[in-house]
């Protein structure tokens, strides 16, 4: 049950939008898996890791981060599982528009 994150500290500039890819791959079947967009500590997006969300190829996500103009925040993936199944999200070409 340890979670796994991804972070870096960054200033929001205005009218922002946080844009990545993403897969998903696992074999449980819809339990305790997760994976968060976050800031700060705050999930602004959540992905439930089960096997009826397995990708077989990357998918583009996109989250707006106007309400953070100016501050300086953590911007994090994190991925949470139980010790029962394999699951995995995977993030690449994360950017900031």
């Amino acid at each position: 049950n340890e979670p796994a994150q991804l972070s870096q500290t960054y200033t929001v500039p205005a009218n922002a939008t946080l844009t990545y890819w993403y897969r998903i791959t696992s074999s449980d079947v819809c339990g305790y898996d997760y994976g968060y967009v976050r800031v700060n500590s705050t999930n602004i997006k959540t992905y439930n890791l089960c096997s009826s969300t397995q990708m077989s190829s990357y998918a583009q996500g996109s989250v707006s981060l106007a309400a953070y103009a100016g501050q300086t925040v953590t911007l994090s993936f994190r991925l949470t599982t139980d010790s029962s199944y394999t699951s995995a999200m995977y993030v690449d070409d994360v950017a900031i528009a």
